[in-house]
């Protein structure tokens, strides 16, 4: 082999060797198809806020994005980097709607301020304006009358010296809740009398326990009487005279209650023998 034949046989013997991704200096193979993503030390966001960065951990030793990792509690991604989201700072709180105060918590670990657990005022204390106290919506000793006519007497707590409407009291029988007051329902005075239908008298009875007066029960006018409104009292009845049988009740139109039917009433009517007769109902 002439030395101009060993020059070209080694020249395709590298040519060969490179083609097959072999570098001749290093003794490595190489990847000419290899293509890069990303550049090595390069950081992105992910769309669910964590942190993406570019690795060359592939088998070709390409350059790719990893899998994205959280950037942990109070933080997140933003502009390729972990940060902060601090929503408040130190010594600021708040109410929640149910009334219970935040206050606002940290640094934590990476320097990071975040809202704490909600936490509930103690005694009958509430939160205002980011953070508890007494809303004293009345003076000890005070009372008012509930929408459902219960008397409500304002009381102090005893931890905290809070002012508060107590549990609300139903007022006596025969009493409404007026003007914070339990006050007697009086329908009659000492003294006061009326008929009852035309058939008996009721009187005003009283004071009972409480102070009030009411009506008592009916005494019913004597056999033969009625009661008569404008003279509230109990008046003799003439039967009728053109009558020629016998009355069996007093008055046209009066009323009572048969004692062996206690369902029912029955009524006087005139009938057609002119005398007066029950009729049930």
């Amino acid at each position: 082999m002439t030395m101009r034949t060993e020059r070209y046989t080694a020249a395709l013997l590298m040519l060969g060797m490179y083609a097959c991704g072999c570098d001749l200096l290093k003794g490595e193979a190489i990847n000419p198809s290899c293509m890069d993503v990303c550049s090595q030390g390069e950081t992105i966001c992910s769309s669910d806020g964590k942190l993406v960065r570019c690795t060359g951990s592939n088998s070709h030793g390409c350059l790719r994005w990893d899998t994205p990792e959280p950037c942990g509690d109070h933080r997140v991604c933003t502009a390729g980097s972990c940060a902060c989201v601090n929503p408040c700072r130190i010594g600021d709180s708040v109410c929640d709607p149910s009334g219970k105060a935040i206050r606002c918590a940290g640094p934590d670990v990476d320097g990071c301020t975040f809202w704490d657990d909600p936490q509930p005022c103690p005694g009958e204390q509430t939160c205002m304006n980011g953070s508890c106290g007494c809303e004293n919506p009345c003076q000890p000793g005070a009372t008012t009358c509930n929408p459902e006519g219960g008397l409500m007497t304002c009381q102090e707590s005893a931890p905290d010296g809070c002012h508060y409407w107590g549990e609300p009291e139903e007022c006596p029988a025969g009493q409404i809740c007026a003007d914070g007051d339990c006050t007697c329902v009086d329908p009659c005075r000492d003294g006061d009398s009326m008929c009852y239908h035309d058939v008996g008298m009721i009187a005003c009875t009283g004071p009972d326990a409480v102070g009030c007066h009411d009506w008592g029960k009916m005494e019913a006018c004597p056999a033969g009487e009625m009661c008569l409104v404008e003279q509230g009292e109990c008046a003799e009845v003439t039967p009728p005279a053109e009558c020629t049988g016998t009355n069996d009740c007093d008055y046209e139109g009066q009323k009572d209650c048969p004692p062996n039917y206690p369902t029912q009433y029955r009524t006087c009517y005139l009938d057609e023998y002119g005398c007066l007769k029950w009729h049930c109902t």
